[in-house]
């Protein structure tokens, strides 16, 4: 009997807007991502497209979100 392996990729999020033009870390604050951001998302989920992902999880951050969207429609996920 083949055992099934359950595969976990971490994802971080594309690139931020940051305030005032100085890089910080936003922890907790949500804040979007840039258009760069948004090309970093889009080749992440290019890359795993072929991978059999069934589902996909993220916090509430809307930068994390997008992120989870962007996957999800790319390799047809929950």
């Amino acid at each position: 009997m083949r055992e099934e392996k359950t595969r976990i990729y971490l994802l971080r999020h594309g690139e931020t807007v940051n305030t005032k033009g100085e890089f910080r870390y936003n922890g907790h604050y949500d804040v979007d991502i840039t258009r760069t951001g948004e090309e970093q998302l889009a080749l992440q989920a290019q890359k795993l497209k072929e991978r059999p992902i069934r589902k996909v999880y993220s916090s509430g951050l809307l930068r994390s979100v997008k992120g989870a969207r962007t996957l999800a429609a790319a390799v047809d996920a929950e």
